[in-house]
């Protein structure tokens, strides 16, 4: 018996995420870096943009007020446009 590992994910029968990577017998912290490499290389060769400037800095902030949130003990809440995806700053 080898090391668990994941196959993909399903619903009510229906299979939502198959693992690209399944015969590397890889653990999800390892599929989620070796995603994103590999598309990272696709990008690099002229494929499509996977993860945009404003998504890292929205999840910057988020990560900010998050930590704040735990520092200070207090209910954090993003400002009005930020946080909320599709939505501009107002």
């Amino acid at each position: 018996m080898g090391t668990p590992h994941i196959v993909g994910i399903t619903a009510a029968d229906q299979w939502l995420y198959c693992n690209p990577f399944e015969d590397a017998r890889l653990s999800d912290d390892e599929i989620a870096v070796a995603t994103v490499l590999e598309r990272k290389g696709e990008y690099v060769h002229g494929g499509n943009s996977f993860y945009s400037f404003e998504e890292g800095c929205q999840d910057q902030y988020l990560i900010i007020i998050l930590k704040e949130a735990m520092n200070t003990g207090k209910q954090s809440r993003p400002r009005h446009g930020y946080g909320q995806s599709g939505d501009e700053q107002t």
